[in-house]
């Protein structure tokens, strides 16, 4: 390693190994050197080591499985914001297989702001459904869904664990047809790590959306949080020809 460079050991260290990871060096379910092997290898402290491969796992490059070490993480999985697709379409389509929990399904008070997304009374009473989805096993995301009570009633008797939106159009006639969507980084709490999976104060992509029907009216309002170690959304963009940068 040549010290006379002006980047910090570790990040020269991370970034040895992402190029590994991206020129297929180091493929998925490989195992990437240990602080020993990388603290003779670049001739740095235990502590430097160990800090750029947390750093890694932190990213998601990396997992860290405990007496053994550290391996290289399956791909993000992707998802497109140009259509309204369920979770377990975007897993279906990309060969996993989706399952969910269900933590949590009660009657409640919509209030201030979920009656604000679902323009309807503070009064009105709604169903919050609190949903735990996985890919394969792995959990992937967090979800609280809220519907007015009065367009689906019986909804918490039946079976939860699929997809919502085959639900709402099987059994209410209900089909969502647009949305609007935002994204915004967060931590994660403790009760957020500990179903996902993460550490505490893991990064976590929030994604908030109020969900429609043909007629324009709003049916869902959803908060998912998903885990940014395992999870990515990209959006295609165009550019018009008389627009100036």
């Amino acid at each position: 390693m040549d010290r006379a460079q002006p980047l910090p050991l570790y990040y020269r260290i991370k970034q040895d190994l992402l190029v590994a990871i991206d020129e297929g060096r180091l493929q998925p379910g490989d195992r990437v050197p240990s602080e020993r092997e990388l603290t003779e290898n670049y001739k740095v402290s235990r502590m430097t080591a160990r800090h750029a491969l947390a750093i890694l796992e932190q990213e998601g490059f990396l997992r860290r499985v405990q007496g053994k070490g550290s391996f290289v993480a399956p791909p993000k999985l992707e998802q497109t914001l140009l259509g309204l697709t369920s979770f377990t379409e975007e897993m279906r389509r990309r060969g996993l297989v989706p399952s969910t929990q269900v933590r949590l399904v009660e009657e409640v008070r919509a209030g201030e702001r979920v009656a604000e997304h679902l323009k309807a009374l503070p009064e009105e009473r709604i169903y919050m459904v609190e949903r735990l989805r996985l890919a394969s096993g792995d959990p992937m995301a967090l979800e609280r869904v809220y519907l007015p009570m009065r367009l689906v009633q019986g909804l918490p008797d039946l079976d939860l664990t699929g997809s919502l939106y085959e639900i709402l159009i099987q059994h209410f006639g209900i089909r969502l047809v647009n949305a609007v969507q935002s994204l915004e980084a967060v931590l994660a709490d403790p009760e957020e790590s500990a179903a996902l999976h993460v550490p505490l104060g893991s990064a976590l992509l929030a994604m908030t959306r109020v969900s429609y029907s043909a007629t324009g009216e709003p049916i869902e309002y959803v908060r998912s949080l998903y885990r940014a170690d395992r999870y990515r959304f990209t959006v295609s963009l165009s550019r018009k020809e008389d627009v100036a940068l």
